[in-house]
């Protein structure tokens, strides 16, 4: 009797669905309840289908949603879209569909592994069941056992690093996508850091700091002053340690910081006074500043204290 072929996108629906919890988390700070429980709801249909996706059909995502067609369509439509793909008249979700292509991988595996298990046992009874057996009564020998270890059950050739989906939580990794997980933290999540709290933003009274759109503030700041990275993040750290009363509550905190280093350090370079010069020079400055390695170091502390631009010296 013929068997039906298995069919691994048919298993895998009835697989869990894994979720990251961490990243999705941060990639979802900005949502209303409702937009974020829209999110959960449509990727979860879409994981219940064999396709791994959903029709572009308002009404039906709609129902989906648990939402209004009018209100799915007002705010919830256009705030969701950016996370999925929309083309040729169907929503797929990219970090899904690499998930439901492993889960697919392993089941498949598994089912295999079962098949051919089990033609080998056939294939090992009916040699027992040829051999003659030596004693009818099991004889215990006086010797110790050399491995009294119990043999384990486990498949040795199991797949199990790698492509067995799991519910751990890879840390760090921001972003949905895998090609990010194990590069370590993001610029955001550093920030976050630097400043004092946890990477994700999450406080522990449920407030978020550093969202989507007071990061792309920072971000820009950042940006339109010329300042690395590293260099911003050496600032919020520097600032964030002397701040006495806890972590700022907003990443506009580290604004003025950031123009007041990106102002020293794009000052026109000091020109060399001779020594009888420089005694002339009331205060030692005639308009131009003397070189000093450590002013940079002066202006953050005075940004953290709140000192005026007057004492920076």
């Amino acid at each position: 009797m013929s068997q039906t072929a298995y069919n691994p996108q048919k298993a895998r629906t009835k697989y869990a669905c894994p979720i990251w919890v961490d990243a999705f988390l941060r990639d979802t700070l900005d949502l209303e309840a409702d937009e974020f429980g829209a999110y959960h709801l449509i990727l979860y249909a879409m994981w219940s289908r064999e396709a791994c996706n959903m029709p572009d059909d308002d009404r039906k995502l709609a129902r989906v949603s648990r939402c209004s067609t009018k209100l799915w369509k007002s705010r919830i439509r256009p705030t969701l879209e950016p996370f999925f793909n929309v083309d040729g008249g169907l929503w797929t979700n990219t970090r899904l569909s690499k998930e439901a292509a492993k889960t697919e991988k392993f089941l498949k595996g598994q089912s295999d592994r079962k098949a051919g298990s089990g033609n080998e046992s056939d294939t090992c009874a009916g040699t027992q069941a040829t051999q003659p057996q030596e004693t009818e009564t099991p004889v215990k020998s006086a010797n110790p056992l050399e491995n009294n270890n119990p043999v384990s059950t486990v498949d040795a050739t199991a797949e199990v690093s790698g492509e067995q989906p799991t519910q751990e939580t890879k840390i760090p990794s921001v972003m949905i996508d895998d090609d990010s997980a194990g590069e370590g933290l993001t610029f955001r999540e550093r920030i976050m850091v630097a400043a004092g709290h946890d990477a994700s933003g999450i406080t522990a009274n449920g407030k978020i700091v550093g969202d989507r759109v007071e990061f792309t503030e920072f971000d820009k700041a950042r940006t339109d002053l010329g300042l690395s990275e590293q260099e911003a993040v050496e600032i919020v750290t520097e600032i964030a340690a002397r701040k006495r009363d806890g972590p700022a509550k907003s990443l506009r905190y580290f604004t003025d910081p950031l123009r007041q280093y990106a102002g020293a350090k794009n000052a026109p370079a000091v020109t060399a006074i001779a020594p009888t010069q420089l005694n002339a020079i009331e205060g030692g400055h005639n308009g131009k500043r003397p070189h000093d390695p450590d002013r940079i170091q002066r202006i953050v502390a005075a940004a953290a204290t709140g000192t005026s631009r007057q004492d920076w010296g």
